[in-house]
């Protein structure tokens, strides 16, 4: 358990730090086209970085899933021959 939420746990606090000064921050100055293109761009860096954390749980977690199963209920994956 711990090698899977610890790494989630980091991650999403690393990017959820940037991406909450990234998403607050000005820019000084007056609000021009340029400004505005700069915010668009910064929150699509903020929705990437959301994107590569839910990216992460989603592919890991069946593989700690099947190995927990594993360790907690090793029954389910034993195979059963028919002797003849």
């Amino acid at each position: 358990l711990l090698i899977y939420f610890l790494p989630l746990c980091i991650m999403g606090w690393a990017y959820m730090t940037v991406g909450f000064s990234l998403w607050s921050s000005e820019i000084p100055g007056d609000s021009s086209e340029r400004y505005k293109e700069q915010l668009i761009a910064k929150r699509k860096v903020v929705k990437m970085m959301i994107v590569v954390v839910c990216t992460f749980a989603v592919c890991w977690l069946p593989y700690h899933i099947y190995f927990l199963l594993h360790q907690f209920f090793p029954e389910l994956f034993e195979q059963h021959y028919i002797q003849q």
